[in-house]
């Protein structure tokens, strides 16, 4: 719309988008939510997808995609989050949700500065209060079915929701997930995500570090550039050593983004649909809307 400036009228329509196609095959817009975070009075914002079949009858599994950091708020804001791999996990059978907890940016100083030296705590307490929050409006959401997933940074924070949230009062239940290309290992790379809004030097390792994996409940699945593979084998053999089971996946001669990586779209879904679903995923699916992987430049922090 042009509007005048003077009084916000209008003075022309520019244009007018027409979903009524999408909205033929059933597709639902995300939903936009706010939720009370830790505190119980600062707001956090977030979005849910939901599969097309969607039937409010029906108990659902949830699943966060997560992605947290000081360095900027990562919640879709456009009409481009029905592009969004969150909708391709719905789309499987789930609920799936995002949330931009305490800690990142474009909030304010004090809402930014939880992630001030403690990167570890991920604003994950209050993506806990979230789901619990949503889940007493919408009982169709199973709490007691909830998966967890991110990549790069989030691979950190889906990792560290694992290794120290395994299953507590805070935690509904048990969280099963992926990481890709975690951060599992900070001083092992390079310091500059770590350390942004941070004066430098700073402790990284210390503020940062992935808390010991004794009560693990699932293993990364990636490999990294930017994040180096020797941090991803010290993860898993502390799997190891502490006897867990868990999956590890090696995608040769890629980049760190793998936004279009079909094989690991489809061995996401097939993780989410067996853990989560009890169902058997198809023996060798193969996802064909996807082009070869692109040849991204990799994002240097």
């Amino acid at each position: 719309m042009l509007r005048r400036a003077s009084d916000g009228t209008v003075v022309l329509e520019l244009e007018h988008a027409d979903i009524s196609r999408l909205l033929a095959t059933g597709w639902r817009r995300p939903e936009p939510f706010a939720a009370r975070a830790r505190d119980g009075a600062t707001d956090v914002y977030g979005l849910i997808w939901w599969p097309s079949t969607f039937d409010s009858t029906t108990p659902y599994p949830v699943v966060e995609q997560i992605y947290t950091g000081p360095h900027g708020f990562f919640v879709p804001k456009s009409f481009g989050a029905y592009r969004n791999t969150a909708q391709t996990i719905a789309e499987l059978g789930f609920v799936v949700v995002q949330v931009d907890g305490l800690g990142t940016n474009h909030r304010g100083t004090a809402f930014r500065l939880r992630s001030w030296k403690n990167l570890g705590d991920g604003g994950l307490e209050d993506h806990i209060a979230a789901l619990r929050q949503l889940a007493q409006t919408r009982p169709y959401l199973d709490l007691t079915r909830v998966g967890i997933y991110g990549h790069s940074a989030g691979g950190y924070d889906a990792a560290h929701a694992m290794l120290t949230h395994p299953s507590s009062t805070r935690w509904p239940s048990r969280p099963r997930g992926i990481t890709i290309i975690a951060w599992t290992r900070p001083s092992g790379t390079r310091s500059g995500w770590g350390g942004r809004g941070r004066p430098l030097p700073c402790p990284v390792e210390r503020d940062t570090r992935v808390q010991p994996p004794g009560q693990a409940a699932a293993g990364p699945r990636g490999r990294g550039r930017e994040r180096p593979v020797s941090a991803t084998l010290q993860l898993v053999n502390a799997l190891i050593e502490a006897n867990k089971d868990f999956d590890l996946l090696i995608l040769p001669n890629q980049t760190h983004n793998l936004g279009r990586h079909a094989y690991l779209q489809r061995r996401r879904w097939d993780f989410f649909v067996e853990h989560l679903l009890g169902i058997e995923p198809p023996a060798g699916y193969r996802i064909t809307a996807f082009d070869a992987p692109a040849a991204e430049p990799v994002t240097r922090r």
